[in-house]
Formats: structure tokens, sequence, C-alpha cells
């Protein structure tokens, strides 16, 4: 009876190893990585309101509404992370960014801009965003305290928002590419 008992024992013992082996040689899942451009803006803004990041590629040659992303954004005191997703695969080669579209009180704080794409990826800081980004008539930077407040501009219009110079495309290229900023073909 003992020995019976032993062999039970013994043969459940092997059955439990032998599961717990077959587990550790399975494959795992792979997940593949989408090729997704983000850009997340690191900012402290005063006021409720909405932002809009425009994008474009080598299809286009101005802005419009078919390459926007429209974020909400909350009165904060502290820094807030809005993270802008554009479709899969797609390589920009130029944004705008629309820093308020409902609240002319607004008073922001940009701590850092993150363009990251396939695993590559650059930061532009505060103290860097005038050498990449530069305001439209409806924006005022304020070098000392470093935020940006809002204006209608000459015509009554509010639409304030900030554009790439020149030194920002080298860095853009870097991730996406000299394709991206070349003539699109048919």
């Amino acid at each position: 009876m003992k020995k019976s008992k032993v062999l039970l024992l013994l043969a459940l013992v092997f059955q439990l190893v032998s599961c717990d082996t077959s587990k550790k040689t399975e494959q795992p899942e792979v997940v593949q990585k989408k090729n997704i451009f983000t850009i997340e803006v690191n900012m402290v803004n005063k006021e409720k309101d909405v932002i809009c990041l425009y994008y474009k590629d080598n299809t286009i040659s101005f802005f419009n509404d078919d390459m926007a992303i429209y974020k909400n954004i909350e009165k904060s005191d502290v820094p807030q992370t809005v993270i802008f997703e554009l479709p899969e695969d797609f390589l920009p080669n130029d944004f705008r960014f629309d820093l308020s579209h409902e609240n002319s009180n607004q008073s922001m704080k940009v701590n850092s801009l993150k363009f990251s794409f396939a695993g590559e990826s650059f930061e532009i800081n505060n103290t860097e965003l005038e050498k990449y980004l530069t305001p439209n008539e409806g924006v005022i930077f304020d070098a000392l305290s470093r935020n940006y407040t809002f204006k209608k501009d000459t015509n009554g219009n509010y639409d304030p928002f900030l554009t790439t110079t020149g030194q920002f495309y080298p860095l853009l290229e870097k991730l996406v590419g000299i394709g991206a900023f070349q003539p699109a073909v048919n």
C-alpha cells in the first residue's frame, strides 16, 4: 500500500513538473509595435482650454482640419502632459501648435515638447523653445517668465499659434527620414 502511494505521489510530481516545463517552452505572444509618431507636450496652464496640433506631410502644402488633433486641457498649477498621436505610419514634415482656442485669459508655460517615432525621439526644453518654434502675432512670449499669453491679432481674430523654424526640420528629419520632405510620388 505504501509503495503504491509513493508511486502515485511520484507520478503526480512528475506530471506537475512536466506541465510547468511545457509552459516555459511555449513561445511568448509577440505584440507588434505600431509606427505611431507621438508628440508629448508638458505644460502648465492657468485656465481650462482646448489646444490643437496641426500636422502635415508631403502630400499637402498647407495645414488643414483634416490633419488636426484637438485636446481639452484642464486648469492646473502643476505640470500636465498632453499626448498627440498621429495616424499609424504617418510621416510628418511640419507642425503648428495652436495653444488656445477658447480662453484669451490663458497663461501657459510649455516645459517641454517630446517628439517620438519608431523608438527614437528628441526633446525641446522650455529654454530652447524660441530656437525651434516661433509665435504668430496672437502670442506674447515673456522671455523672463518663459510663459505664453494670448491676444487677438490686428484683424480682431483669436488664433494664437506657434510654427516651426528652420532649425526644427533637421531634428524632425532624423526621426522620419528625408523622404518625408520630398515631393509625394503619385
